[in-house]
C-alpha cells in the first residue's frame, strides 16, 4: 500500500500484479475508485509500443510509487515490473477530477538501460538478461529518482541501479524551443556486494525545478541504502562537482571533457559552472556555504575554460530598414549569461525576503529580528565578494569588461554594436554585485545596533515601509536607498543620544557601506550632533558658538538636504532662539536648489501661468 496525500488517494497492489484505488475521504472512510488489473495494464502498453519481450504474461509489478500532484499533474502513480521497467500511469478522468475517475491507463513507459552492444531491445540475444532483470526491489522518490535493487546470478550481493533526472539538460531544451520534452536522465550501477533490503530519504531534494539553480541553496539530496552487512549512503552529485572530477580525472583531457560539459549543457551552464569553479565553490550546503575547491590548478583551468568557451556576443542583422539593429538585438557571450547565472543563483535565498520580521509578544510589544541568519548573509556576501575579486583580477582578460582595448579589433558596425552590448550587460552586473555587498553589510551593521529603539524613531510612513522592504528593493531600488538612509541617520542619532561619537560610527559605516553613508551625510550627522549639544548647553556664548558651526555644516550640504531635515533643523534653530540661522538655512538651500533663480524670473515675467515654479520649503 503506498498513500498520495497531495490527492488524498491510496493504492495497494495485489500479489496477482492488480491496482486498486481508493479516495481517502474527509470522514475517514476508504471509497474504492478504480481497479486496474495485469491484464488491462498489458494490453495498454501493447497500444502503446506492442508486444515487448520485458511485459510478458510472467512479468510482474514489484512496486509502485506515487506521483505528488506538486512534481506532476497527469501522472498519479509509477508502476516498476520485475524486468526493470517503469510504467507511467494515470487515472483517466477528462477534467481531472480525481475523486470522481474511474479508470487508469499507462500514459508512457520507461525502459530499462541496453547492453553497451545492442541499440534496441531485439537486438539482445534471447539467452542473455536484460539490465535490470530479475529486479527484486524498487523504489521511486519524487521528483523522479529511480532506485532499483537487482538480484545477481552469481550470489555475490545485489547490484542497485540509480537514476535521475537530468534537470539542466530538460531545461536546455525548453530554452531552445522544443515543443516536445523526453525524460532525460543520468543513471549509474553500483555493486552493493550485500544483499539491499531497504532504501530510505536522508536529505530530500527540490520537489520541481531546474535542480542546478538551487545548488547553492538546498544540501545535496542523500539516500540510506540498508543491506545485511550495513548501510550504505549515496549522495547526488552537483553540476560544480561533476565538472571539477572531469577536469581532474576526466579520460580524454581536460579541454576534452569540459568542451562534452558544454555541448550537453549549453554554454550559460557551462560557463556558470566554470566560474563557480574558478571562484573555488564546490559543493555548497547551507550549513557549509563557501566550501573551498583546494587544488589551486583547477581554479585555474576552470577560470581559462570561462573565458576561452564563453563564445562571443552577436548582434542580430535587422532585414528591416526602418528598423535598425539595436542594442536590444544583441545576443550576449556565455560569460554574461553565466555571471548572471551566477549572481543570480547566490542571492536567491534571500532575494524575495523581507529584511525585517516583526515578532509581537503577549503584552503587545513588538521586536524586530533578521528574516534571514547572519551566518547565510556573510556566506552570500563572502561568495560574492570572491566572485568579485575575480572579476576585478581578471578584467583585462574578459572581453566586455575590458572594453577599450576590445574595442580597437572590430571590423565592422555589428561587431561594436555587440560589444557595446556586452560590456554594458557585464558592467551592470559588476555594479549590481558590489551593491549587494554593500546592503548585506549595512544589514549586519543594523543588527547590531539596538533595531527596536531605531525604528521606533522613524515616522509612521517609514515605519510601515521598513516592515516590508526586501532585499530585493535594498539592494535595486532608489526607495530603498532612501529608506536605508533614514535608518542610518537613526543608528547615528542613537549613538549621538547615547553619548557616543558621530565621527567613529560614521567611519565603520563608511567603510562597511560607504553608499549609504556619503561624505555629505557625516557633515549633517556633524551638524546635527552640534545642534544637539546645544540645546543641552548652559553657556550662552558656547552655544551661540555650536549653533553657527551646526549652520555652517548645514550650509555645506544645502544642495542635498533634504526637506525633512531642513524642517526639523529649522524648527530646532526656532526653539534655541537661533532665528538668524532659522532664516539664513531656509535661503541657503532656495539658493543651492534654484541656480535658474525660477522666482525671480516670475515675478519679472508677470506670473506667467505656465511657469513650473519648485515647491515651497
Amino acid at each position: 500500500m503506498v498513500v498520495d496525500d497531495s490527492r488524498s488517494l491510496l493504492y495497494t497492489l495485489s500479489s496477482k500484479s492488480n491496482i486498486r484505488a481508493f479516495h481517502m475521504s474527509q470522514d475517514n472512510v476508504l471509497v474504492p475508485r478504480i481497479t486496474y488489473s495485469w491484464l488491462q495494464i498489458r494490453s495498454s502498453v501493447g497500444v502503446l509500443v506492442g508486444e515487448n519481450r520485458l511485459i510478458q504474461p510472467g512479468t510482474i509489478i514489484i512496486a509502485i510509487s506515487p506521483v505528488p500532484v506538486e512534481v506532476a499533474r497527469r501522472t498519479h502513480l509509477i508502476a516498476t515490473t520485475s524486468t526493470g521497467c517503469r510504467l507511467f500511469m494515470s487515472a483517466a478522468s477528462s477534467d481531472y477530477v480525481y475523486e470522481s475517475a474511474s479508470s487508469m491507463q499507462v500514459v508512457h513507459i520507461r525502459f530499462p538501460p541496453l547492453p553497451a552492444n545492442a541499440h534496441n531491445m531485439r537486438e539482445i540475444p534471447i539467452n542473455q538478461s536484460p539490465a535490470l532483470t530479475p529486479t527484486r526491489r524498487a523504489r521511486i522518490i519524487p521528483p523522479g529518482y529511480f532506485f532499483c535493487i537487482v538480484e545477481s546470478q552469481d550470489r555475490d550481493g545485489d547490484s542497485l541501479f540509480i537514476s535521475a533526472p537530468d534537470t539542466a539538460k530538460l531545461a536546455l531544451l525548453a530554452d531552445q524551443g522544443h515543443s516536445r520534452l523526453q525524460l532525460c536522465e543520468n543513471s549509474s550501477f553500483l555493486n552493493l556486494e550485500s544483499r539491499a533490503e531497504a532504501i530510505e530519504v536522508v536529505c530530500s531534494p527540490p520537489l520541481f525545478g531546474n535542480e542546478a539553480s538551487v545548488q547553492f541553496d538546498t544540501p545535496p539530496a542523500e539516500f540510506a541504502v540498508l543491506t545485511n552487512t550495513g548501510v550504505q549512503i549515496i549522495k547526488r552529485r552537483r553540476l560544480v562537482e561533476i565538472f571539477s572530477a572531469a577536469i581532474r580525472y576526466g579520460a580524454h583531457g581536460p579541454d576534452a571533457e569540459v568542451r562534452k560539459f558544454f555541448d550537453t549543457y549549453g554554454r550559460a551552464e557551462g560557463c556558470f559552472t566554470a566560474l563557480a569553479v574558478a571562484c573555488g565553490v564546490d559543493a555548497e550546503t547551507p550549513e557549509n556555504r563557501g566550501g573551498r575547491i583546494t587544488d589551486q590548478e583547477v581554479c585555474d583551468l576552470a577560470r581559462k575554460f570561462y573565458i576561452d568557451f564563453g563564445g562571443k556576443p552577436r548582434a542580430e542583422s535587422s532585414y528591416d530598414g526602418a528598423n535598425p539593429t539595436t542594442l536590444d538585438n544583441v545576443r550576449l557571450s556565455g560569460r554574461h549569461e553565466g555571471l548572471a547565472l551566477y549572481v543570480s543563483r547566490v542571492v536567491r535565498s534571500i532575494w524575495r525576503e523581507s529584511i525585517i520580521r516583526e515578532n509581537k509578544a503577549p503584552g503587545g510589544i513588538a521586536t524586530h529580528k533578521s528574516t534571514i541568519s547572519t551566518p547565510t548573509l556573510e556566506a552570500v556576501q563572502e561568495q560574492l565578494q570572491r566572485l568579485a575579486k575575480f572579476l576585478l583580477d581578471n578584467k583585462s582578460f574578459i572581453e566586455g569588461l575590458s572594453a577599450p582595448t576590445s574595442m580597437s579589433v572590430v571590423q565592422n558596425r555589428m561587431e561594436e554594436l555587440a560589444l557595446v552590448a556586452e560590456h554594458k550587460g557585464m558592467h551592470s552586473l559588476q555594479q549590481l554585485t558590489a551593491a549587494i555587498i554593500e546592503g548585506i553589510s549595512f544589514v549586519l551593521a543594523l543588527f547590531e545596533h539596538p533595531v527596536d529603539e531605531i525604528i521606533m524613531g522613524l515616522t509612521e510612513e517609514h515605519r510601515a515601509h521598513v516592515k516590508k522592504i526586501t532585499y530585493e528593493e535594498l539592494f535595486t531600488s532608489s526607495t530603498g536607498m532612501e529608506l536605508a538612509k533614514e535608518l542610518v541617520q537613526g543608528i547615528v542619532n542613537k549613538s549621538i543620544a547615547s553619548g557616543g561619537d558621530v565621527d567613529s560610527i560614521t567611519t565603520a559605516l563608511r567603510r562597511r557601506c560607504g553608499s549609504f553613508c556619503s561624505a555629505d551625510d557625516v557633515i549633517v550627522f556633524k551638524a546635527i550632533e552640534h545642534m544637539k549639544k546645544a540645546r543641552d548647553e548652559a553657556d550662552p556664548e558656547l552655544r551661540i558658538r555650536l549653533l553657527r558651526e551646526s549652520l555652517r555644516l548645514f550650509e555645506e550640504t544645502a544642495s542635498s538636504l533634504s526637506m525633512d531635515n531642513l524642517r526639523e533643523t529649522v524648527s530646532e534653530f526656532i526653539h534655541c532662539g537661533f532665528y538668524q540661522g532659522a532664516v539664513l538655512l531656509p535661503l541657503t538651500v532656495a539658493k543651492a536648489t534654484d541656480k535658474g533663480t525660477d522666482p525671480s524670473m516670475y515675478r519679472k515675467e508677470g506670473a506667467p501661468e505656465n511657469v513650473s515654479l519648485p515647491q515651497p520649503l
